[in-house]
Parts: C-alpha cells; sequence; structure tokens
C-alpha cells in the first residue's frame, strides 16, 4: 500500500508541493530580519548622536549666555563703583557749602 499525505497539509502531493518557505522566501526573510537587526543598532546610535550634538549646541549657546551677562555685570559693577565715588564726592561738597551758607545766613543777620 502506497503512503500518501494529508490533504492540504504543506509537502503534501495534493498542494502541488508549496512549502510554506521556499528558498526565495527564506532568503527575504533572512534578507529581512538582517536590516531589521542593522537597524536595531544603528538608529538608537544615530539619535543619541544627535541628541547629543542638540545638547551640546544648547550648553555652548548658554555658556556664551552667561559670559555676556558677567560682562555685562562686571560693566555695570565698575559703573556703580564710580557713580558710587562721585556721590561720596558729591556729598562732601554739600557739606561744605551748606556750613558757608550757614555762615553767610548769620553775617546777614548779624548786619541787620
Amino acid at each position: 500500500m502506497a503512503r500518501t499525505s494529508p490533504v492540504g497539509v504543506p509537502g503534501s502531493a495534493q498542494t502541488g508541493d508549496r512549502r510554506l518557505f521556499t528558498p526565495v522566501r527564506r532568503s527575504r526573510l533572512s534578507v529581512g530580519i538582517a536590516a531589521l537587526a542593522v537597524a536595531a543598532v544603528v538608529v538608537p546610535t544615530v539619535q543619541p548622536h544627535a541628541v547629543a550634538d542638540n545638547l551640546k549646541d544648547r550648553k555652548h549657546k548658554v555658556h556664551r549666555s552667561v559670559r555676556s551677562a558677567k560682562a555685562s555685570l562686571d560693566d555695570s559693577s565698575r559703573a556703580l563703583a564710580g557713580a558710587q565715588a562721585r556721590l561720596r564726592a558729591a556729598n562732601a561738597s554739600l557739606g561744605v557749602a551748606q556750613r558757608k551758607l550757614a555762615a553767610s545766613q548769620a553775617q546777614v543777620r548779624a548786619a541787620a
């Protein structure tokens, strides 16, 4: 008695020996899997580099802003120190002028 394959089962005589994974399909599947494996390794490494570059750019921009702010603060501090010195000098001159005025007013009252 001859052995027959069940009907509709891949590889059976009834289906025309259609296999689920023919050599062409198997090679395409292998190429697809290899491409996915490469993408799984490459894509995550590309993304962090792009993020890192963006962060480095932002860091440099912030450092430039801080340096600029520090330079402005230094300029303002020098201007403030100069203004304080001029204010002290003006207060001293005011004191001298007030004493002279008081003396002059006393002379005017004495003469009247």
